[in-house]
């Protein structure tokens, strides 16, 4: 428990200047399990690396604020310890803007992680960055820059991965009765993961990815990724401007099925991808300018230019008829 941690209490670290390394393995950099963990850092350089529960970590009856302002920063969260999921391989994570609880025991807390600016690089494991689990808030914010949002590359010791290289629930996710966010302001960023994540709610969950600008990678191609919600949740991503890659056939598919929950009471499950602006590539076969619904009813993409693209394709219509006649 260091680095602006607690365990019933108050943890607060500030660092004002200067190129930092934050190290250790768990509980740490912005860690809350009753109480309050803030850890800021104003300027600089930084690199945080740690295993398991923290950068912006709120546990039960927990506030956890990672702040950093300023510079090219690379966090990393994971590669220690196998994930608990028999039917998937992984390490656990759990950190980077999540708050998490222990599920039908105790109600999570609040875990957030914001950074100011610069091109930075986030690696994550399981259960990580801007997620929410099991009545717990997470929120993750970058203000600016071009930021990779990756799965870890090595284990934390630096070594090989003990796994292969999969992850499940990144990037803007909701678990069990939860709520995760993740926004960037600007940048040309690239999102990872492979299964659950990258805007994605599970059961009566609500999960969104919202990017505001730049020409941005989707990677995450595995089944329940960009804007997708199941067993009754209310899955988003929305992305801003700039001309957009979607990797894979997933975007914004509304399962049919709900076990979880009853139908027709539940409502269903709510899967949307929205898309403003830019000449963007789906891998489902989404077209710009248009919309589908997929999967179920409460599924779709929907790709809308801005308006001075549909004036200057007015324009263009404009003039060939025109020069035609």
């Amino acid at each position: 428990v260091a680095q602006g941690s607690t365990i019933a209490g108050v943890g607060i670290l500030v660092d004002f200047a200067g190129d930092d390394r934050y190290a250790g393995l768990r509980r740490l950099q912005g860690q809350a399990l009753g109480g309050v963990g803030l850890l800021i850092d104003r300027a600089g350089n930084d690199s945080y690396r740690a295993a398991l529960w923290a950068q912006g970590m709120g546990a039960p009856l927990g506030f956890a604020l990672l702040d950093d302002l300023d510079g090219d920063d690379h966090y990393f969260c994971g590669g220690q310890w196998p994930d608990s999921y028999e039917e998937t391989p992984g390490i656990e994570g759990w950190g980077q803007g999540v708050g998490a609880g222990l599920r039908q025991v105790a109600n999570g807390g609040i875990g957030v992680i914001l950074d100011g600016g610069g091109d930075d690089v986030y690696e994550f494991d399981y259960l990580a960055h801007g997620g929410g689990y099991w009545c717990g808030l997470g929120f993750a914010r970058d203000f600016g820059g071009n930021d990779q949002r990756l799965v870890t590359r090595t284990a934390f010791n630096g070594g090989p991965r003990t796994e292969p290289n999969f992850q499940r629930f990144g990037c803007g996710w909701g678990c069990h009765y939860a709520m995760g966010f993740l926004f960037d302001d600007a940048g040309d960023d690239v999102y990872e993961g492979r299964i659950m994540g990258t805007g994605m709610a599970w059961d009566c969950s609500l999960g969104a990815l919202c990017d505001f600008a730049g020409n941005d990678v989707y990677k995450a191609a595995g089944g329940l990724t960009q804007g997708v919600g199941a067993q009754m949740g209310f899955g988003i991503l929305f992305d801003y401007n700039g001309d957009d890659v979607f990797h894979g056939s997933n975007q914004g598919y509304a399962p049919p099925s709900i076990s979880y929950h009853t139908l027709p009471g539940c409502g269903g499950n709510f899967s949307f991808l929205v898309d403003y602006g830019g000449s963007d590539s789906y891998g489902s076969g989404a077209r710009n300018s248009s919309y589908i619904q997929r999967g179920d009813a409460g599924g779709y993409v929907i790709d809308r230019p801005r308006q001075d693209e549909t004036e200057s394709t007015a324009n263009h219509s404009q003039n060939e008829h025109t020069t035609g006649s």
